[in-house]
């Protein structure tokens, strides 16, 4: 017998289906939590994947459904409504004759101003009754069941796919609303299987950053275990920047290559790519793109922090903590004299790189990424340790571009 679970955000569901068809959708293992049943099921205990309405904002953008996407599926979704008005003249033609005057000049804003008072009056599609009417015309067709229909569209609100329309949800929900997925009922019955290793789910830290600690573990047993001179002090020094450098740019490779989505953020941000094409070129220039760009991260200095911060934003959407890449900067321009000028600045003077100066600098740079690797972990959809780097959303919210 099948079971259900739901996806709701801010109390207000968005989307449920059979646990035959269960996918975690952009949730990750990590979201996993037990939780409580309320009063009416005191003793009970739910089983949801959780997240906040900004992170799932995120990792929706990441697999390109984003502002851009929804804009054009409104576009799409106006002309079906049209046409669905076209075939329920016959049926309704006043209320068609309504909702064509109140819907006429409305921006996708609008539908969205519409659709946040639905949200917040948690007035949800499934739950109301054929008979509910509501005094907003538009708000009463997007809440209407079973009076409108379109085989074209996922719900009444103008978009297509399911994706679109839990961002134009999450569009109108504060940074902090929950986004659930209850999988209580398919757990209880034995139904899916991703909670049966809730207690090893992924590590704290992905793959690429427990590389970066071995490296630092490595310098830091020759400062506790030899005596560091200014020389050998002036190779640790830089040994840590390189470290540094190291994971930003595999991390920032890895995340490319292995989603579609962020290679295309890459690409439209990447000046080197803001050149024309002719027509008869684009299949070419497709086929030798993942080589172009492999080519361009090889050339890219991710040791300069502050082009790599803005890396980092805009193709990753990965926020660089202000005061420590300050201090990162002046660092990285002290490892710059080291490697090229003997640890002279420019000025000629010398640079006293002692072992407290190698500590400190890993206390920084640790602290550091170690805020870079949360965000990398809560927003971009792959897994580490988890035998799942073959990670796809689920075919039906796959993304539909026309």
């Amino acid at each position: 017998m099948s079971s259900w679970y739901d996806i709701k955000i801010q109390g207000f569901e968005v989307f449920s289906n059979s646990s035959q068809c269960f996918s975690e959708w952009y949730f990750q293992k990590s979201d996993r939590i037990t939780r409580e049943g309320n009063e009416a099921n005191i003793g009970t205990k739910r089983h949801l994947y959780v997240t906040d309405a900004a992170t799932a904002r995120r990792r929706l953008a990441l697999q390109g459904c984003d502002r851009r996407l929804l804009e054009s599926e409104y576009e799409r979704a106006i002309i079906d409504i049209e046409k669905e008005f076209e075939f329920a003249t016959e049926y309704y033609p006043d209320d068609v004759a309504t909702l064509r005057n109140a819907i006429t000049g409305m921006t996708l804003d609008d539908w969205l101003s519409k659709l946040k008072v639905i949200v917040n009056e948690e007035l949800d599609r499934r739950a109301l009754h054929d008979n509910y009417q509501h005094t907003d015309a538009v708000i009463n067709y997007l809440t209407s069941v079973g009076k409108w229909n379109s085989d074209n569209r996922y719900t009444s609100f103008p978009c297509i796919t399911p994706d679109c329309y839990t961002l134009a949800v999450l569009e109108v929900t504060p940074d902090d609303a929950e986004v659930i997925m209850d999988c209580t009922d398919c757990v209880k019955a034995g139904s899916i299987a991703a909670f049966d290793t809730y207690i090893e789910y992924l590590q704290p830290r992905t793959y690429l950053y427990e590389i970066f600690k071995t490296s630092i573990h490595e310098i830091e047993n020759i400062v506790h275990t030899v005596e560091v001179n200014n020389t050998l002090a002036k190779l640790l020094f830089a040994g840590v920047i390189t470290a540094l450098e190291t994971y930003l740019s595999d991390t920032m490779r890895k995340l490319i290559f292995n989603n579609q989505a962020v290679i295309r953020r890459y690409v439209e941000f990447e000046d080197s790519f803001q050149k024309k094409i002719k027509i008869s070129e684009i299949y070419l220039t497709l086929e030798k793109l993942e080589k172009d760009v492999s080519a361009l991260l090889d050339k890219t200095s991710f040791h300069n922090i502050e082009e790599t911060s803005k890396l980092y934003q805009n193709v990753l959407i990965v926020n660089f903590p202000r005061e420590e890449t300050l201090e990162l900067k002046k660092a990285v321009e002290i490892r710059h004299d080291i490697v090229h000028r003997n640890g002279k600045t420019f000025k000629g003077e010398y640079r006293n790189i002692t072992e407290q100066n190698v500590i400190a600098l890993i206390s920084s740079i640790v602290s550091f990424l170690e805020k870079i690797d949360d965000q990398i972990r809560n927003n971009l959809l792959f897994y580490e340790n988890d035998n799942e780097s073959d990670w796809s959303p689920n075919p039906r919210f796959q993304i539909i571009v026309m």
